[in-house]
This record gives structure tokens, C-alpha cells and sequence, in this order.
């Protein structure tokens, strides 16, 4: 498993860091519909389940780069997010 730290800003891309956890990330290309709109996941996240830590309201900080999550699996044993890169990048603090 490739160990890359994720920093969970919440529910806002302005938040500060909630807690700071490792991950799998990966590569991955699909693309996700939420009403009228089409999002590219370019990114997918596996980490170890043991409690919920990220919602679908949340925005993710890998590197440089910021992330929404538009989709959730929980299994018995970890979480899969598909990521949405944000076009944004310059304006998140």
C-alpha cells in the first residue's frame, strides 16, 4: 500500500487541517453525474477503516493539489474515495 499523507480540511476548502492521515492514492479515470453536471475523478483514496473520518462534503489536501470527494464505499475493512480535482487550486488558502 502506498503510505501518502492526506490532510482532511472538512466540509470547506478554507478550512484548516482536522486530522492529517495515510492513504493509498492512485490513479483512476472515470466519470461521475450529480444532477446536470458531469465531474472527471481522476484520483482514487484508499485508507484503513476504523472510523468515520471524511464525508461527502469534504475536501481533501494531497501535496499541493485539492480534492473534493464525490464518492464514498465503505467495506469492512477500508474506505474508497473518488477524488474531483478542484480547477481552483490558486484561490484555496
Amino acid at each position: 500500500m502506498n503510505e501518502t499523507e492526506v490532510l482532511i480540511l472538512g466540509n470547506s476548502q478554507n478550512n484548516a487541517t482536522e486530522k492529517t492521515i495515510l492513504g493509498d492514492f492512485q490513479e483512476y479515470s472515470t466519470t461521475i453525474e450529480i444532477g446536470d453536471y458531469s465531474f472527471e475523478i481522476t484520483k482514487r483514496l484508499f485508507i484503513n477503516y476504523i472510523e468515520p473520518l471524511i464525508n461527502m462534503d469534504g475536501y481533501l489536501r494531497i501535496g499541493d493539489l485539492l480534492y473534493k470527494v464525490l464518492k464514498i464505499q465503505t467495506f469492512i475493512t477500508y474506505q474508497e474515495f473518488w477524488l474531483y480535482l478542484l480547477d481552483r487550486q490558486s484561490e484555496v488558502v
